[in-house]
Parts: structure tokens; C-alpha cells; sequence
């Protein structure tokens, strides 16, 4: 048996992932004119969205974001191997817009952010951790560019848009291919 001073893991640690995909610079302006005439034309999703709006779920398929699908599953790669993105969707926050408190499908979620003005609000993850015990909520301000990735079971939520400018992003969850495990 180990002593206490040997015993030195942080065994329940949720990873969280963050990137920058600069290779998508390029790109943002035309992703970010789609999806507002996307925003224009077609109704809205209701998923955790309190306002603004959110698109069909397979962007992914779409042959203006598959360089962009490309990009974000060779990341999700990284941190799991054999993962890939299963679904995915734009969301657009105007003033005052946000997503409640929720979880996603997959193995591993994320959010990839186009257009971010200031104050338009920031990605909290919640502590997993039970009541009781301290807990702390865990603050990203979103950056355009900014990947980031999180267990698709970790609950999280987006802040208000205090801001008189749409904030884009895009959010996703990949699986794992569970027949390279056969």
C-alpha cells in the first residue's frame, strides 16, 4: 500500500481542452455571413438557447464548414482517439440572449467562437462535484478563433449578451468509433 506522500494523483481531474484554430481566419468572415443569413431565414432550434438562435444540427455536412469539420476533428483526435464530430450547429446570441444550464450527446463537446464582441458573455463549466462541497465554476471569455473542448457530461451554460453585437459560435459533440475497438 502507498503512503499519503506517494499517493500524489488528481484522479477525478475533468479535462478541458483549449486551442486556437488560426487556420480558420481566413474563413470566419464567410462562416460568420452564412450562418447570419442562416439566422435570417431559418427558424430557430430550441435546445438550451434562452433567445437568440440555433441552427439545424449537421453543419458539419454543409460544404462551407467542412474544412472547418476537418480542422476540429484532427483536434478531437488528439485528445481521444478515434473520435468524430456527430453533430454540430451554429448558435447566435443578440442582446440579452443565452443557454441555460445543460449537457450534450457524444463523448466530448465543444464550441469553436467566430465573432465574440466585448461583454457578450463567457462559457461556464459547473463544478461536477456534489453539493456540499466547495464548489467552483470555471470561467472561459471567449476569444474569436478559441476552440474548446469538455466531456460531453460536464454541465455548462453561457452567460447573457450584454453586448448590442451577435455573438457567433460553433458548438459540437464527437464520438468515439467504437468498431476500432472490436
Amino acid at each position: 500500500m502507498a503512503t499519503a506522500e506517494e499517493c500524489k494523483s488528481n484522479i477525478f481531474a475533468t479535462p478541458i481542452w483549449g486551442f486556437e484554430l488560426r487556420v480558420e481566419k481566413f474563413h470566419l468572415p464567410d462562416y460568420v455571413e452564412y450562418i447570419i443569413d442562416m439566422c435570417k431565414n431559418q427558424e430557430s432550434a430550441k435546445k438550451s438557447n434562452f433567445g437568440g438562435w440555433q441552427s439545424h444540427e449537421d453543419l458539419h455536412k454543409e460544404a462551407i464548414f467542412l474544412e472547418l469539420n476537418k480542422s476540429i476533428n484532427a483536434v478531437c483526435h488528439t485528445c481521444i482517439a478515434g473520435s468524430y464530430i456527430q453533430d454540430m450547429w451554429a448558435n447566435v446570441n443578440f442582446y440579452k440572449d443565452f443557454n441555460g444550464q445543460h449537457i450534450h450527446d457524444g463523448v466530448l463537446s465543444g464550441v469553436f467562437y467566430l465573432s465574440v464582441p466585448k461583454n457578450s458573455g463567457n462559457l461556464v463549466l459547473v463544478d461536477p462535484r456534489p453539493s456540499g462541497i466547495l464548489k467552483n465554476n470555471f470561467s472561459i471569455k471567449p476569444e474569436p478563433l478559441a476552440l474548446v473542448l469538455f466531456p460531453s457530461w460536464l454541465e455548462h451554460y453561457v452567460e447573457p449578451n450584454l453586448s448590442n453585437e451577435p455573438r457567433i459560435s460553433i458548438s459540437f459533440n464527437a464520438m468515439v468509433d467504437n468498431e476500432r475497438f472490436k
